[in-house]
This record gives C-alpha cells, sequence and structure tokens, in this order.
C-alpha cells in the first residue's frame, strides 16, 4: 500500500469492501477508527498511462454537468487567498514564481495572479482541451503534462487545490515539490466525506486519498 511503513499498515474497511482501505496505526486489535489517522486509501492498481488516458479522455466529460458555478469558486479562491495574504510568507521570503497544478479553467490562479501582481504564475494541467480553452496565453507558463514530468523548472510556491487526492503515491507529490525548489505549499483536500461501497465497485475512480 502506498504510504505504508514500518509504523502503519492499511486494513480492509469492512466486509464487502475490496479496493477500500483505512489507515492503522495499531496492531490491528482495536478497529481502525479508534487506531489510525483516519486516512482512507483506494488501491485501483492503475498504471500511470491508464491515469493519464482517463484524464484526457473520459475525466472532464464525465464531470462536465457537475462543475462549480464560477462565482462560487471565486468566492472560496478568495478565502485561501486571504489566508496567504495573512501568513506574509510570500514577501517575507521574496517568493516570485508560483505554479498550480490541475489547473483546469484557472479560476484559483487567475485570482491569485490579481491579488499578487509581482508573481510570475504558471499553471500546470493534464488536459489539453482545458489548456487550450482556458489556460493558453493567459499565464507565464502552460504546462500540459503530467506534474511529475515537468523538468528543469524551479517555483517557488505550488497550489494543489483539490488535487493531491488524485496521487497515487503522495511521495511522488513531495519529491517533485523538492525537485521544484518549492518553498510554500497550497493545499486544499476533500475532508470528512462519507465513504461508499458504489466507489469500490467501479474499475476506477479519479481519487486515490480521502484525508
Amino acid at each position: 500500500m502506498r504510504l505504508a511503513g514500518p509504523e502503519r499498515f492499511w486494513t480492509n474497511v469492512q466486509k464487502g469492501y475490496q479496493k477500500t482501505f483505512v489507515c492503522s496505526d495499531g496492531d490491528g486489535s482495536s478497529p481502525p477508527a479508534e487506531e489510525g489517522c483516519g486516512h482512507f486509501y483506494w488501491n485501483w492498481q492503475k498504471t500511470k498511462e491508464e491515469v493519464e488516458e482517463y484524464y484526457k479522455n473520459v475525466f472532464r466529460e464525465l464531470n462536465k454537468d457537475k462543475k462549480v458555478p464560477a462565482e462560487i469558486r471565486k468566492k472560496w479562491a478568495a478565502h485561501i487567498i486571504k489566508f496567504v495574504k495573512e501568513t506574509d510568507l510570500l514577501s517575507k521570503y521574496n517568493l516570485t514564481n508560483y505554479l498550480e497544478i490541475g489547473a483546469y479553467d484557472g479560476i484559483f490562479s487567475q485570482c491569485f495572479k490579481e491579488h499578487f501582481e509581482n508573481i510570475k504564475v504558471s499553471v500546470c494541467e493534464l488536459d489539453i482541451g482545458s489548456c487550450e480553452k482556458y489556460l493558453n496565453g493567459k499565464f507565464e507558463h502552460v504546462h500540459n503534462c503530467n506534474f511529475l514530468d515537468i523538468k528543469d523548472k524551479k517555483y517557488d510556491i505550488l497550489a494543489a487545490i483539490d488535487v493531491l487526492e488524485h496521487f497515487d503515491d503522495l511521495g511522488q507529490f513531495k519529491n517533485q515539490a523538492i525537485n521544484l525548489n518549492c518553498n510554500t505549499l497550497i493545499i486544499q483536500v476533500p475532508y470528512n466525506r462519507p465513504v461508499k461501497l458504489k466507489i469500490d465497485k467501479l474499475d476506477f475512480h479519479p481519487h486515490y486519498h480521502l484525508f
């Protein structure tokens, strides 16, 4: 299991679940909810190529009718940006280069760009349709690729808004952030959502983690 180590193991949630596991810090003698951190993991066993194919040809089409209205997302972005401003980290460390991964239509990065005029704002998006429709020509650089494949670039700030749960191996995210010389992470993840048996029955779902 991803994230497993000598101090942590994974156990099936309950009978009937085949692909859904929950973190446990104990020896298995107590229910995982009483021992572990409550982190859930779906073991989809898909290759990098299969996942990339899904995002390029399936993901956006399936979710086009579930898109949260732009005005609501701008309000969410405003809350995050307000928090970033309050930390004063960007000016304190003289951070100038920003990258958002999984940018989709670029709403969050556009809001960020408007509030931090001295920051060079770049984005990364695997879906070429989103790049062509929303992103190209609007940012310092548009990476139309897997975030893990970005090389020879340095970014002080890395934004991952509802993205981390899409990584199978979170260690790869950490290592790439280090490779990009990242100083500050801006992360939002889905939290405390219900675990559903119907997801376990799927051949694939874009989420690997539930925090």
